[in-house]
């Protein structure tokens, strides 16, 4: 399995905080920084998970979920995105658009070692 996650995030704390939790789950992790880079890189480095900031203000989160997943290729990438708690209506519509986990920071925070391992979202299956 891939050992590879893109992460589409430009909060300067949140990225430290994936790439210390990266350093200790030995997942190398990439940053994207534009929305076309996130599809090209996701073709190129097929990543185990990609992770989105619905908040990134560099690119529109939502129209890069629906593009990864009307790709034939893409569309099997598990997708992460996170959000302030209060965002309901960004977390239904990142929902509809193919978004697979929408969680609120804190949550994302305090579980990301589990989700970059993959055993959050096998924790989330079994319930």
């Amino acid at each position: 399995m891939s050992k590879e996650v893109l992460a589409a995030v430009s909060d300067m704390i949140f990225a430290s905080k994936i790439s210390g939790a990266a350093s200790q789950t030995n997942i190398n992790i990439t940053f994207i920084k534009s929305a076309d880079k996130l599809v090209e890189q996701a073709n190129n480095l097929n990543p185990k998970l990609i992770i989105l900031d619905l908040n990134n203000p560099r690119f529109d989160s939502l129209t890069a979920i629906k593009e990864l997943k009307s790709n034939s290729v893409l569309c099997t990438i598990p997708i992460v995105g996170f959000l302030s708690h209060v965002q309901v209506e960004l977390r239904l519509k990142a929902q509809e658009a193919g978004c697979d986990f929408t969680m609120p920071r804190s949550e994302f925070n305090s579980h990301l070692i589990e989700i970059l391992s993959g055993e959050y979202f096998l924790k989330k299956a079994k319930r």
